[in-house]
C-alpha cells in the first residue's frame, strides 16, 4: 500500500485480510515520491493497525512498487511500458518476495479511479497464481456513494476541506493532519496545483 495518506479504505482492506488470515504483512511503499513522506505514511499505517494483533507493517523496500520495478506507478502514466512494468513488479513479488515471506494470498482493493492501479490489479490476477499466490480482490469501501480513496482525500485537502476528510480517514491520520507537520504537507499539496 502507498497510503498517501492512510484512509478508512486502506484500513478496511487490512481488516478484511486480518479477519480471513492467521497472519498479515502490510508492505508500505518505501519510495519517497508521494505527498506524504515514507516515514509518515509508514507510522500512520503502523499506528492505525496497532489494534490488529495478527498484522505486521513493514516498509516495502526497493522491489515492491518502486521506481526500480514500476516507474509508471509514480508517473500515473498509462502507456505501452505499463504492461511491462506491472508484469515485472508482480513477477518479482511472486518469485522472490512471496516465496521468502511464505505469502499465499495478496489482497488488493478494486480501483475505480486510477487506470494504472487497475492495470496492476489485472496483471497480478494473471501473474501471481503462477507462483501459488491467490489474489483477493476486495470491493472498495464506499462513503456517500463513492469509493474511499487517498486521491479524494488529497483533493479535499487541496481545497481547504479538512472537515470533510475526517469521515474518510482513521483518527490517527486526522490528528496528524492537524499538526504543524501535517499542515505543511497540506500546504505543499495546495502549491502543486498552482499555475506555474
Amino acid at each position: 500500500m502507498n497510503c498517501n495518506p492512510f484512509t478508512f479504505g486502506h484500513l478496511y482492506l487490512i481488516e478484511t485480510a486480518a479477519k480471513e488470515n492467521e497472519e498479515v504483512i502490510v508492505f508500505v511503499v518505501e519510495e519517497d515520491r508521494s505527498s506524504f513522506p515514507t516515514d509518515i505514511r509508514f507510522n500512520l499505517v503502523k499506528l492505525g493497525c496497532s489494534h490488529l494483533k495478527n498484522v505486521t507493517v513493514i516498509k516495502g523496500g526497493r522491489y515492491i512498487i518502486s521506481s526500480n520495478t514500476f516507474p509508471s506507478y509514480f508517473l500515473r502514466k498509462k502507456d505501452d511500458k505499463l504492461s511491462i512494468y506491472t508484469k515485472l513488479d508482480a513477477t518479482i513479488f511472486g518469485m522472490y518476495i512471496a516465496k521468502f515471506f511464505n505469502i499465499n494470498k495478496r489482497y488488493v482493493g478494486t480501483e475505480p479511479y486510477c487506470d494504472v492501479t487497475n492495470e496492476y490489479n489485472k496483471t497480478m490476477l494473471s501473474v501471481l497464481p503462477k507462483y501459488g499466490v491467490e489474489v483477493c480482490l476486495v470491493e472498495r469501501m464506499t462513503k456517500d456513494g463513492r469509493a474511499v480513496s487517498a486521491s479524494i482525500v488529497r483533493e479535499l485537502l487541496k481545497h481547504d476541506r479538512l472537515s470533510e476528510v475526517e469521515s474518510l480517514v482513521p483518527q490517527v491520520t486526522y490528528d496528524f493532519l492537524k499538526t504543524q507537520e501535517g499542515k505543511k504537507i497540506i500546504e505543499n499539496i495546495k502549491r502543486r496545483d498552482l499555475p506555474h
